[in-house]
């Protein structure tokens, strides 16, 4: 119910959940009441307008402004108020992103002062750094599941929010698959139908000649509006701001959502296509000096490398409401990735010799990720109880191969274009790359919040066993090179 209704107002909200307009009447005293009534004997109406509350998997509401959200998923805690729980989290809303026209999630967390971004594994893979601790794009999660992200570059058109989680997070969303996020993570939010039609095509260009169209629709149907669908398609292509670097985007993305008074059904399909030729790659410095940065206008990367990536995602949740304050959930998500490469990283020395190489990649992997678990709200004399407990298992399944080049001079400043190096070493088969690596992660947690005076003090503890087992065969013969298998107990405990 809306703040600031009058106290006559009261019982509209038994109402449906739903904006409204209506008449109603109020009693006065004899001599108002009086010199109100018209001369047919009705009082005048009195216009009550009222938005429904927000139900269970609503995003959270942005603060004002609209560029930061009240809430966000807080991993086993489900989504969460930010001012009730004992951790540092910024979630940036859909607006952040088309505010700023970012295209990659390093364009969002770039607002934060916390996270900086950078290239990774001499590819184009964002790396993202919170509080000094690198974070690998590999390792943010999608909707809270580790593993299905789509791999090396996320475009924003299908987020509607980035939330990023500043410190220990071990317990909240579990151990990342590639064991990065010691000093935060990020998770990202898809679209959902909004109860407003939508229906929005956006075109932008940039003057490097780099051209792209955005299609964003939303509709909701049904007698109380319980389906919905949410659309994006999302095509970019063009010169970037660097001279001869040539990026195109290609990302189909399709949400559908069921909620009714009990059960709450969602599901995602995201496709999402990169290609990067002639782009500016890892520079890595050897020597105590730091190079100064070459301008746009130069371009060190050689015209044979290219990068292509393709992900195709597929997400399902449901929630079902045991009693009001009871809920059990499951979600499950897929991915699978095709990656092939030639990039060509180069090495900056003490005495500002530059050389590069080349390195080739093919690579398949395939990600399972699955959650099941409770929540529920109970009281205990004058103690309010909030308890989750929550199973969690990560499976992925990575096949590869690669080849490499010897080094070849070249220069950040007045680069030489040079014939595309011939293998000076090589492994596994570039036809059918067998499997290298196979990772387990599996999880059990649980927690209660518990409520004193009223929920103003509110004290959280909990903990969650962790188990990863990671094995690792060599390129070619397939044979097992490596394993490891552990487990930990990590505790929470948090006051606000």
């Amino acid at each position: 119910m809306a703040q600031g209704l009058p106290l006559f107002a009261l019982p509209l909200a038994a109402l449906p959940l739903a904006s409204l307009a209506s008449n109603a009447y109020a009693e006065d005293t004899p001599a108002t009441a009086s010199a109100a009534i018209s001369q047919d004997g009705r009082l005048p109406g009195v216009s009550v307008k009222a938005n429904r509350d927000v139900l269970p998997g609503d995003p959270a509401p942005a603060l004002p402004g609209g560029q930061v959200a009240s809430g966000a998923q807080i991993g086993v805690l489900g989504q969460q108020k930010l001012i009730d729980v004992p951790f540092s989290v910024t979630s940036y809303t859909a607006q952040t992103i088309a505010d700023q026209q970012a295209h990659t999630v390093a364009d969002v967390v770039a607002n934060d002062p916390a996270v900086r971004s950078a290239y990774g594994y001499g590819t184009f893979a964002e790396n993202y750094i919170i509080r000094g601790f690198e974070v690998y794009s590999d390792d943010i999660s999608l909707n809270g599941l580790y593993g299905i992200t789509p791999r090396q570059l996320v475009a924003t058109e299908t987020l509607e929010r980035v939330d990023i989680f500043k410190g220990a997070n071990t317990f909240v969303n579990g151990a990342a698959p590639g064991g990065s996020g010691i000093g935060g993570n990020i998770n990202l939010e898809t679209k959902r139908a909004d109860d407003t039609p939508l229906t929005r095509v956006t075109v932008e260009g940039s003057a490097s000649g780099q051209l792209g169209t955005h299609i964003d629709i939303g509709r909701r149907f049904g007698d109380n509006d319980q389906f919905g669908i949410r659309v994006n398609q999302t095509v970019e292509s063009g010169e970037t701001s660097v001279d001869g670097e040539h990026r195109r985007t290609e990302q189909t993305s399709v949400a559908l959502d069921y909620r009714g008074s009990q059960w709450r059904v969602s599901g995602d399909f995201i496709y999402q296509k990169q290609h990067v030729s002639d782009g500016r790659p890892v520079v890595y410095v050897t020597g105590d000096s730091v190079p100064s940065v070459p301008s746009a206008t130069t371009n060190y990367a050689q015209t044979w490398t290219y990068y292509d990536l393709q992900d195709t995602v597929g997400m399902l949740r449901a929630e079902y409401d045991l009693t009001p304050n009871w809920t059990v959930y499951a979600t499950g998500g897929l991915r699978h990735t095709d990656e092939h490469s030639d990039t060509g990283a180069l090495t900056y020395g003490t005495d500002g010799a530059t050389t590069g190489y080349r390195f080739g990649v093919p690579l398949k992997e395939d990600a399972a990720s699955a959650e099941v678990g409770v929540r529920g709200k109970f009281m205990t004399g004058p103690v309010s109880n909030a308890v989750n407990v929550g199973v969690l298992v990560n499976r992925i399944v990575t096949d590869a191969a690669y080849d490499g080049s010897a080094t070849y001079a070249t220069s950040l400043y007045n680069t030489t274009q040079v014939a595309r190096p011939g293998d000076a070493y090589s492994a596994g088969n570039f036809a059918s790359p067998g499997t290298t690596a196979r990772t387990l992660l599996r999880s059990v947690s649980v927690a209660d919040t518990f409520g004193f005076f009223q929920d103003r003090l509110l004290l959280t503890a909990g903990m969650r066993h962790q188990s990863i087992v990671a094995n690792g065969y060599a390129y070619g013969t397939g044979e097992q090179d490596s394993a490891y298998n552990e487990s930990a107990t990590t505790p929470i405990f948090g006051a606000v």
